[in-house]
């Protein structure tokens, strides 16, 4: 272990004291509270319709007029969507019931039933509508409305779940305010979101738009994977995962002189980890890290290779550049691709 603590000192490690945490990394669990949902009221109106552009046309004569049949329609019907490019999302809290009843030996018991999920955080999606004829209603997301009510309008603003998939959702007024909620387990992760919307004009006639944001969940935890590609919001800072590797929080330590550290490892599913990278907490800037050979974090054993030996084995050498782009990514937001 020694060994371990020297090498990660010479490779930039503030504090080797952390690595006494690491044989004894436990799981922080969560506690699942329900919160109060956080809605705005919907504002209408939220921006000017876009002005469609008709297109010049040459000149005409008698003899060399030109059919119109090409020129745009200035009264089609058309929708678009605005929306922030990250949403942050967390956890769902779940409905229980809880009942009791006398088992074969005479004993009350508590039997708990659980329920549908609410409480996922949303993000504001901003629309307008311009051309066809009103009245207008809108489905987004697979809903025709929000707990605030219904979409419909020439411009509004939707409430929709952060979750990338929603399932069946209904509103009720159960839990006091009126929230959103989820009769299958929502996918909360980080990914691409793709909200499709569609409205529907008085005469039946009907346009959509698409419009895409990123779901950053919020990781505030040990033992969490993080799968390779996603972005994750790690104890308050920004992380994308190397495309290479899944990795995974590890312990916490909190020096007596110097901020708190996180301990990310690579994670290999069923090797004991072996390459890891130290976070500051405070600024999410790299403290140091370590790819052993020789042993694994869990018995404390082996040494740190050296990235720029010409003999170190290559798969030692990826390593340590996939924890080379962990750190360069602290605070990057992830890139939403949008026409």
């Amino acid at each position: 272990m020694g060994r371990i603590v020297e090498q990660l000192r010479a490779v930039g490690a503030r504090r080797a004291t952390l690595f006494v945490v690491i044989t004894a990394v436990v799981a922080v669990g969560f506690y699942v509270g329900l919160r109060e949902a956080e809605i705005s009221p919907r504002s209408e109106a939220l921006g000017e319709a876009p002005t469609a552009q008709t297109a010049a046309l040459p000149q005409q004569g008698e003899d060399d007029a030109k059919p119109l049949g090409d020129e745009p329609d200035v009264d089609a019907l058309s929708l678009s969507l605005s929306a922030p490019t990250i949403c942050i999302v967390y956890h769902a809290s779940r409905e229980v019931h809880a009942s009791y009843r006398t088992n074969d030996d005479g004993e009350e018991e508590e039997v708990h039933r659980f329920g549908d999920w609410t409480s996922i955080e949303t993000v504001s999606v901003a629309w307008q509508v311009s051309g066809g004829t009103p009245p207008y209603s809108l489905v987004i997301d697979d809903e025709r409305g929000d707990p605030q009510g219904e979409y419909d309008g020439a411009s509004g603003s939707a409430e929709v779940s952060c979750a990338l998939e929603i399932g069946d959702t209904y509103s009720s007024e159960r839990w006091g305010e009126r929230q959103r909620w989820h009769r299958s387990e929502p996918t909360l992760d980080s990914g691409l979101k793709t909200i499709e919307a569609v409205v529907t004009d008085g005469t039946g006639a009907t346009a959509n738009a698409t419009i895409g944001v990123y779901a950053v969940r919020r990781i505030e935890a040990s033992d969490e994977l993080l799968e390779r590609g996603k972005t994750y919001l790690v104890f308050g800072t920004l992380f994308t995962i190397p495309d290479e590797y899944d990795m995974e929080t590890g312990a916490t330590a909190e020096p007596e002189n110097g901020p708190a550290e996180l301990l990310v490892t690579i994670y290999e599913e069923g090797v004991d980890p072996h390459a890891l990278i130290v976070i500051n907490l405070d600024t999410g800037e790299e403290i140091g890290r370590c790819v052993l050979v020789g042993g694994s974090l869990l018995s404390g054993s082996g040494s740190c290779a050296d990235p720029t030996d010409p003999s170190v084995d290559p798969s030692i050498r990826s390593l340590h550049t996939a924890l080379g782009e962990f750190s360069a990514s602290s605070g990057r937001a992830p890139v939403v691709d949008r026409p």
